[in-house]
């Protein structure tokens, strides 16, 4: 903080740069970064990439209560495991840091100082219960809960007198009597009418700055060209035009995106218990499959192509594109598009993605070999929504799980079932396990023939006698991994039942 000079940031200026698009993200620390939050990281960063500009990570922690370092941490963990960088932040620093609310006090102070000495705004010593009652009553009124103006027209010398007397106050802005029309990139004129807000605070009289304040001044200061959100924070734009206009500062422009609903087609919101990213990277979702399907949620590639890389959804996107109607977060949609990804991945990377949860099931990756494991992963990956999903698959490869499930155990159990087992088990004996599928050919010819069972009734016993399910990877697959020895072990097992 003893770095950060006011006065000179004050004296150099702000406001957007010319030639160079600079947009923010400022997300308030209170935990992970909700999906929601992060569709707004997402697009800002992609409209910074696309227009080889500069995007801000700004933490907006002056809720005291709420904010916490911990939280903080855990935002821009969420944000490093998407690896949507942001250029400059609490992390990576920059020129016009710092980059936390809570360490810009001062220029905050002395910005709403200046507006108290210039007329713009006035001290008002109401206490909160004392606003609170009166919102109530303008309320059960039917009338806009506005401040009613107890101090607005307080003499300067009736307010400089209270002050001095250690009465606590905030510094309330005068909010001009006339219509405002702001330019939104994807919505056009959006009109707010006089009247619609009353005199409202910017420095609370613990020193803290109200959201709408701060916001500008950082903006401001940070040079920030264009404020890319969500629509419910269309409603506070006015307020913000009003600081604006209130310093002489030129506007950013704006580009209020669309909000995502559940399938419910209510709003998603982590109070009612909408995911983090930290809860789908947990559950198993690719942070490739994540992004590329939040990038869909407002937006739409020209060409209708819905899965492709990151860098052709840079070079694609558009912000004035977006779309104003609202997104729906489709769950089954992501676990399908998480799938494709998880077929598409090189299948090392997917090995070393998957480590992690191939040990949370209890099974061990390196027990027989790092190329052992890239071929057993090789055959259930097919299979795979979410990484999760990978222990149950795997189970018919690892000896101490080998189980025999109901249906298996039912149909194994037939005399029919039994003789086609027991001359599986011969053949291969003979042919010292199943090395290949033209040995697996051969195997399943030689007890066709012997047995006089075919299709099914055929198949279905040699699978549940070696792998104790009905479904599963191809048995000229599995077989070879398997080895003759634990082959031979499973198909006596099946036999004894």
């Amino acid at each position: 903080m003893a770095q950060f000079d006011v006065q000179k940031l004050i004296q150099s200026g702000g406001g957007p740069l010319a030639g160079e698009d600079r947009v923010r993200f400022a997300p308030s620390p209170t935990g992970y970064l909700h999906v929601g939050g992060a569709r707004t990281h997402l697009f800002n960063w992609l409209h910074a990439r696309h227009s080889n500009g500069k995007l801000v990570l700004r933490v907006e922690d002056t809720d005291q209560v709420r904010s916490t370092r911990d939280s903080e941490n855990m935002v821009l963990q969420d944000i490093d495991s998407l690896a949507l960088t942001p250029d400059e932040g609490p992390v990576q620093g920059g020129a016009y840091g710092p980059y936390r609310q809570s360490e810009r006090q001062e220029l905050f102070k002395v910005l709403a100082l200046r507006l108290l000495a210039e007329g713009r705004a006035y001290r008002c010593f109401c206490t909160d219960a004392q606003l609170d009652t009166k919102a109530q009553a303008a309320k059960a009124a039917g009338k806009q809960p506005h401040y009613d103006g107890t101090c607005t027209f307080l003499s300067a010398e009736a307010s400089e007198t209270r002050a001095k007397g250690g009465e606590l106050f905030s510094i309330r802005m005068k909010a001009p009597y006339k219509d405002y029309v702001v330019k939104d990139l994807l919505r056009g004129d959006v009109n707010f009418k006089a009247g619609m807000v009353g005199d409202f605070v910017v420095l609370r009289s613990n020193g803290m700055p109200v959201y709408n304040y701060a916001v500008v001044v950082d903006d401001y200061y940070m040079r920030i060209s264009h404020v890319i959100r969500g629509e419910d924070h269309l409603s506070n734009t006015i307020r913000q035009v009003m600081i604006y206009e209130a310093f002489g500062w030129e506007l950013p422009k704006f580009a209020h995106i669309s909000m995502i609903l559940g399938m419910d087609k209510k709003k998603l919101s982590k109070r009612e218990g909408a995911s983090s990213v930290h809860d789908y990277l947990r559950n198993g979702f690719l942070p490739e499959a994540l992004i590329n399907f939040i990038a869909l949620l407002g937006w739409s590639p020209p060409d209708g192509k819905e899965i492709r890389p990151l860098s052709e959804i840079v070079e694609l996107f558009d912000l004035t594109k977006l779309n104003k109607a609202p997104a729906v977060f489709d769950d089954d949609k992501l676990t399908w598009m998480n799938a494709e990804y998880i077929r598409a991945m090189d299948i090392n990377e997917l090995a070393q993605r998957i480590r992690p949860f191939v040990q949370a099931a209890g099974l061990d990756p390196d027990v027989r070999g790092a190329a052992w494991f890239l071929e057993v992963l090789g055959t259930v990956r097919g299979n795979l929504r979410t990484l999760t999903e990978v222990g149950p698959h795997l189970e018919i490869y690892y000896a101490d799980r080998f189980a025999f499930e109901a249906d298996a155990k039912t149909m194994l159990s037939t005399p029919e079932a039994k003789q086609v087992i027991k001359n599986f088990r011969d053949e291969v004996e003979k042919n010292q396990g199943v090395s290949s599928e033209a040995v697996l050919s051969s195997i399943q010819n030689a007890v066709k023939e012997s047995t006089g069972a075919k299709g099914k009734n055929l198949f279905m016993p040699m699978r549940a006698s070696v792998t104790g399910k009905l479904h599963g990877p191809e048995l000229k697959l599995v077989l070879p991994l398997l080895g003759a020895e634990e082959t031979l072990r499973r198909i006596d097992a099946a036999l004894s039942l």
